[in-house]
């Protein structure tokens, strides 16, 4: 089974605090969203029977909830596929994209791979919403983590819902 996420940049603001560096995370807000993805993983596995060894986690590589995502495959030796937006080291200069970049990428080389999309994808304006588009054609679900509208995780969810394969939103779904 294909997973993907898509989640906010700015995991500060969801909840509740200021970004101050986009270099660096707010230790107990990375703690917690971790936690929570987590948890939604866990009840993923047992729902739907899946086999963790039989899993594949798809990360955008930006920074916050893509990034604990990733990290969440390599903490768990799950199978990782980095969907790169744009060119490897374009992408990787922008300060959106994940912290530990170099570190996930060649975690998910050894792993289950990655593509840059864009090469992929020309007939969609933006590298960001063609990166959407490739994780929701890939995958087997997407699952979300929002908090406030945010024009890429409303577009990968948009997306997500018409394939048929939007799983819900992590907030919502460890709460029942």
């Amino acid at each position: 089974m294909k997973i993907a996420i898509t989640g906010h940049v700015n995991i500060e603001k969801a909840n509740g605090k200021k970004l101050i560096d986009y270099r660096k995370y707010d230790e107990d807000i990375f703690n917690k969203v971790y936690g929570e993805i987590d948890s939604m993983m866990n009840r993923i596995f047992q729902d739907l029977s899946v086999d963790k060894n039989e899993v594949v986690l798809i990360s955008g590589m930006a920074r916050g909830v893509d990034e604990i995502f990733a990290l969440y495959a390599m903490n768990n030796g799950l199978a990782l596929f980095a969907a790169i937006p744009h060119k490897i080291y374009w992408h990787k200069a922008r300060k959106e994209s994940a912290i530990r970049y170099d570190e996930i990428l060649e975690y998910a080389k050894k792993s289950a791979g990655y593509e840059e999309i864009s090469k992929r994808y020309k007939n969609i304006g933006s590298s960001f919403f063609a990166r959407n588009q490739y994780m929701v054609d890939m995958v087997d679900i997407v699952i979300s983590y929002m908090k406030y509208n945010s024009s890429g995780t409303m577009d990968t969810i948009k997306r997500a819902k018409e394939a048929g394969k939007y799983y819900g939103n992590i907030l919502d779904l460890i709460t029942k």
